[in-house]
């Protein structure tokens, strides 16, 4: 009975330091100062400029939409690329959810964008 008490908080260690790798960071208030298409897929195909550092694990204050369809598909990447865009024409803030462990080229993925009134 012990040993299988034993397996399993080793299992359940094992498994929550696993997790703790996978870190989503929040950037709040910033503004898009650039946007990026590119046509061969590098980068993740499109990208943006954040204002303010993402930070843990992600290169510089770029992050990928992942418009070449490889940790979203290509109709939601373009939707988040056209938010970023809003926001860089109009001037508006963001905030961006990026994603650490998913990466283009030492990019962040950012699987959700919010623009701010």
């Amino acid at each position: 009975m012990k040993s299988r008490f034993r397996i399993a908080i080793l299992g359940a260690l094992i498994g929550s330091s696993a997790m703790a790798h996978a870190e989503i960071v929040i950037v709040n208030g910033a503004t898009v100062t650039r946007t990026m298409v590119l046509s061969d897929g590098t980068f993740g195909g499109c990208m943006a400029l954040l204002s303010m550092p993402i930070g843990t694990g992600c290169a510089t204050n770029w992050v990928s939409f992942s418009c070449s369809g490889v940790f979203t598909d290509k109709d939601r990447a373009y939707r988040m690329l056209d938010q970023a865009q809003m926001a860089y024409v109009t001037g508006k803030k963001v905030t961006v959810y990026a994603d650490n462990t998913k990466l283009h080229n030492t990019y962040c993925f950012a699987q959700r964008v919010t623009v701010h009134d």
